[in-house]
């Protein structure tokens, strides 16, 4: 309430969320020559007297910093990822925000970005979007199934080739297991495949708007990525206080503390993933102990409540500076 905030977007499963807040959002047509689209954004900030042009792909951080030719405004992106390449064209804005101390070393060693510009904001979680209705799906086998769940991108970063390479020996040793992948991706084909081939009970789920279902129905929420900056998937499964399993990279170990508040593994070792989901599957009383504690965490310092109020002051500074 306290700033006026405007969405300029290509679209996406998100929209209605700004729109039912009363966010004002234009969505603008995704076109391969991009002056158009930068015109159209600039007509966009003038008619809107924007003061603060917030950027979250390095794109439209470079449409921002255009900008700045032909408007009074300050910029500011947020980095989600790790990208390399195009030093020259990447991470121009005024400021930016890292989501980790991750990607903050990756802006400085890298990008050669003034640490001094970086500001730390983490990701967090809305508790309103995660209130279980008491109505949602139950993918479980049966009373005494055990089920793994995967949400993200099907991607070799995410290590979903790891996670079924682990789980079609899981399938082996647990008599009722059943894998839910959710999520899209470039491995997509090569993972249904491998799940053909190989017969396993895995269920694969297109990205969902609402996956309160799915985090109820898991008995472990796994991400066995290679490179990952900082997952929500890691703090919603705090939030729902559902057993995490990751691996020890990025945002991930920084997040999660091994054996207290979840379980890290080794990259790209599938025997270690194999040992470490077993442990939790057969010792469910001390996974759910780890997961109340990743619940204390997330409730603490990165809800909505938490988080939010950093933006706005990083806003204030922005405009002030």
């Amino acid at each position: 309430n306290e700033i006026n905030h405007y969405v300029v977007c290509y679209g996406g499963n998100r929209v209605k969320n700004f729109s039912d807040n009363q966010i004002s959002i234009k969505i603008i047509e995704r076109r391969k020559f991009l002056p158009i689209t930068f015109f159209t954004i600039l007509k966009i900030c003038k008619i809107n007297r924007i003061d603060i042009v917030h950027s979250h792909h390095r794109i439209f951080d470079l449409f921002a910093f255009y900008l700045k030719l032909f408007l009074d405004i300050k910029t500011v992106t947020s980095v989600q990822s790790k990208v390399y390449g195009k030093k020259r064209l990447s991470y121009k804005a005024d400021y930016l925000i890292a989501v980790s101390d991750t990607i903050r070393k990756h802006l400085i060693n890298y990008f050669a970005k003034d640490d001094k510009k970086i500001f730390l904001i983490n990701n967090f979680v809305s508790q309103k979007e995660f209130e279980f209705d008491g109505k949602s799906a139950n993918f479980n086998d049966g009373d005494n199934s055990k089920t793994i769940c995967f949400i993200g991108r099907f991607s070799k970063e995410k290590g979903v080739d790891i996670l079924l390479k682990a789980f079609s020996e899981i399938k082996e040793r647990i008599n009722s297991v059943k894998l839910l992948l959710v999520g899209t991706g470039e491995l997509l084909e090569e993972m249904t495949k491998y799940i053909q081939t190989n017969k396993l009970n895995v269920e694969i789920f297109s990205p969902q708007l609402n996956i309160v279902s799915f985090y109820k129905s898991a008995d472990i929420i796994v991400l066995p990525s290679r490179v990952d900056p900082f997952p929500l998937t890691m703090v919603e499964a705090g939030l729902m206080k559902i057993p995490f399993v990751g691996s020890n990279v990025d945002g991930i170990a920084e997040f999660i503390e091994h054996g207290v508040n979840g379980s890290l593994c080794l990259p790209e070792n599938v025997a270690d993933l194999i040992d470490i989901l077993m442990d939790n599957l057969t010792d469910y009383q001390n996974a759910q102990l780890r997961a109340e504690k990743l619940y204390q965490k997330v409730i603490v310092d990165f809800t909505e409540e938490k988080i939010i109020p950093k933006y706005i002051s990083l806003y204030k500074f922005i405009h002030e500076n």
